[in-house]
């Protein structure tokens, strides 16, 4: 039997799929650098979301989207490692000039977003078709 989501896990849900629609927006406008930003915001919340419903406890205050993808207790985590350590640096590559050590272009910001919205969708499915215990 399919259970009822956790009323605190919906707005963290809905705000995540506000980020990726934002991280399209600014796709479709060459905004390459702010598309790579709105991809690990919608992973971190996304993520957050799953510590909530999943785990069934309160996410920690962090951006290192590694961790917590192992904090919601999410499987085949070493099949996405790479992409998680690569999403985490846009959080301060892109808020933090003096940090900036990438390139933004098309093809890094098509290839962030491809795999924002694989991951978000398989992770969306882990949250609303948890199995009642």
């Amino acid at each position: 039997m399919i259970h009822a989501m956790r009323e605190e896990t919906k707005p963290w849900l809905e705000k995540a799929e506000e980020n990726l629609d934002t991280a399209e927006y600014m796709f479709k406008g060459a905004r390459y650098a702010p598309t790579c930003f709105m991809c690990q915001q919608t992973l971190e919340i996304l993520f957050k979301a799953a510590v909530i419903e999943l785990a069934e406890k309160r996410p920690p205050k962090i951006h290192d989207l590694d961790r917590l993808f192992k904090e919601a207790g999410l499987a085949n985590f070493e099949n996405y490692k790479d992409f998680l350590v690569k999403a985490s640096r846009h959080y301060f590559q892109v808020r933090y000039p003096d940090m900036v050590r990438y390139k933004y272009n098309r093809l890094v910001a098509q290839d962030t977003l491809v795999r924002t919205k694989e991951l978000f969708l398989w992770i969306k499915e882990q949250i609303t078709a948890k199995p009642e215990k």
